[in-house]
């Protein structure tokens, strides 16, 4: 008999999210920012009965994240990750995606000087644009009959505030959400860690950590991971 092997990410990530029990509630979870599939072939390891929805706009590397979910199969005949090559915004339309050398640093929003200072490892030069598809996260729970969810997981390079705002009503239907912010501003036009975290107090969240801090070489604050767990006891 053959047996296909559950390919997994080898390691947890992001140990903050440890405090989620995913043993109740809602199985769904949106990766926003999926890049290569790191977070959702981790967050599977977490939560091995759950299903990943995942976003991945630049399509050189969503190759890579349709690949990956492709290989972690399914449970139950459902696919453990649904790879969607698209955007995540407030509204749905074609927006130019700039694409960095650095993959992972890629965003719709051009890079500020700030960002060259506080990561001169990094090669963040621009390498081409690209016209892509912008889904909200509320259409989409629609679209595929989504009641509720886990966990909102966003990384999207200074596009967080505008995957939030696209979430609609159905923001208050997810119980966690598990967002980056920066503290210094890494995008040009991006939002202050402040008015994410306004927002979604605003909607009915609390905080309940903070880790994944980066700092300049001078020592400045630059980004970190925000965990956030709806006030709503009904979820």
């Amino acid at each position: 008999m053959v047996k296909k092997v559950l390919r997994l990410n080898k390691g947890l990530i992001h140990p903050q999210l440890d405090c989620i029990n995913f043993s109740s509630g809602s199985n769904i979870i949106f990766d926003v920012g999926a890049n290569r599939g790191n977070f959702a072939t981790s967050i599977l390891l977490r939560a091995p009965l759950s299903q990943v929805h995942g976003f991945e706009p630049n399509p050189e590397i969503f190759s890579i994240f349709e690949e990956v979910s492709n290989n972690v199969g399914k449970n139950n005949g459902k696919p453990r990750i649904i790879a969607n090559q698209c955007g995540v915004g407030r509204s749905t339309d074609h927006i130019e995606f700039i694409i960095n050398k650095a993959h992972y640093t890629s965003s719709f929003l051009p890079v500020s000087e700030d960002v060259v200072k506080g990561f001169p490892d990094t090669d963040f030069t621009e390498v081409k644009r690209v016209p892509v598809q912008v889904r909200t996260i509320e259409k989409y729970a629609v679209e595929h009959q989504i009641s509720n969810a886990k966990l909102l997981k966003i990384d999207v390079q200074g596009y967080e505030l505008e995957v939030l705002k696209g979430c609609g009503e159905f923001l208050d239907r997810i119980e966690y959400v598990f967002v980056e912010v920066e503290f210094t501003p890494l995008y040009v036009g991006s939002p202050s860690w402040h008015s994410i975290v306004s927002f979604l107090y605003k909607r009915g969240f609390h905080p309940v950590t903070m880790a994944g801090f980066c700092l300049s070489p001078d020592g400045d604050l630059l980004q970190g991971d925000l965990l956030f767990k709806s006030n709503r006891s009904h979820i």
